[in-house]
């Protein structure tokens, strides 16, 4: 439960239940995991709705 993968700047890492890791500001980032994972999102500065700073990339 909880597997996957984490590709962090085109580098892709298995990942686990238990597992962290840090994506640099303005790095393109996704994930795959077999489960719906559980995941705790810290964002600095605030992930503001109103003013996104993200760009969706197509796969």
């Amino acid at each position: 439960m909880g597997t996957g993968s984490v590709t962090v700047g085109g580098v892709t890492r298995p990942v686990k239940k238990g597992d962290v890791w840090v994506i640099p500001a303005n790095t393109p980032h996704g994930g795959q995991f077999e489960d719906a994972p559980q995941v705790l999102f810290i964002s600095s500065p605030i992930d503001d709705p109103d003013n996104q700073d993200r760009v969706w990339l197509d796969d």
